[in-house]
């Protein structure tokens, strides 16, 4: 009976989504490709963007200012990969997902109970990583928000740095996505191995708009002293 609730389930997500399409899952290729891929959760709302992760870089650098979208595409990678290997149709209108690992860094807890503050729950995350990645047998997704964002500044860039280089050795493709667009530079530093997009935000005036469009490149907007205003925090 559970597993007739299961399938069950499962043919009703299908149903309810005729507009997506059954992905390509090549077993020994690595590269991940999709056109208009939307966040399979939002609706007709979503804006669809286009992904290719695998051929011409290992690791994609996501910059962007507050609320540009960042987030919201790494969970639309995320569960779209995991639709697609439960056997569903996804939301894009072309996708190939090859057979990957996928390990995710994006919703990190403190607990008071156990006395881990959020940057050693954070740093054990990012440890059980690099462990299992260093095992692997087989090549991995890894979708990391903005990491280390529990240190300061200083620490959060050169830490970030070494993690980045620590995956480029790694059987992984990877994106990470930061605030700090001087990361950008590692795409110069890691020809052919980074490559920078970004999200941003428009401002006219005291109005802020968004596209939630990737485009090429690192991000050069900022709106975090404007979204203070526009809340009333700062006068």
């Amino acid at each position: 009976m559970e597993s007739l609730d299961v399938y069950q389930s499962l043919s009703m997500f299908a149903f309810h989504r005729p507009g997506n399409i059954y992905p390509e899952i090549p077993a020994h290729n690595y590269e991940i490709i999709a056109e208009n891929l939307a966040h399979p959760l939002i609706g007709e709302t979503a804006v669809g963007n286009i992904l290719s992760l695998g051929k011409d870089e290992q690791l994609i650098l996501l910059t962007g200012a507050n609320m540009t979208g960042k987030s919201t595409w790494l969970r639309t990678i995320g569960l779209n990969c995991i639709v697609a290997y439960a056997g569903l149709p996804v939301s894009a209108t072309k996708a190939v997902f090859p057979v990957l690992q996928l390990y995710t860094s994006m919703r990190i807890t403190d607990s008071l109970e156990t006395g881990i503050s959020y940057f050693r729950a954070e740093l054990n995350r990012l440890k059980n990583m690099l462990d299992q990645l260093r095992q692997a047998k087989s090549n991995w997704l890894v979708l990391l928000d903005e990491p280390l964002r529990g240190t300061n500044s200083g620490d959060k860039q050169s830490g970030t740095i070494g993690l980045i280089s620590n995956l480029l050795k790694l059987p992984a493709t990877a994106i990470v996505a930061t605030h700090d667009a001087a990361l950008c530079d590692l795409e110069i530093k890691h020809q052919g191995k980074i490559s920078n997009y970004h999200f941003d935000s428009t401002i006219s005036g005291l109005e802020l708009t968004f596209d939630y469009t990737l485009k090429r490149g690192c991000s050069v907007s900022n709106n975090a002293t404007l979204l203070m205003k526009l809340t009333g925090i700062l006068d």
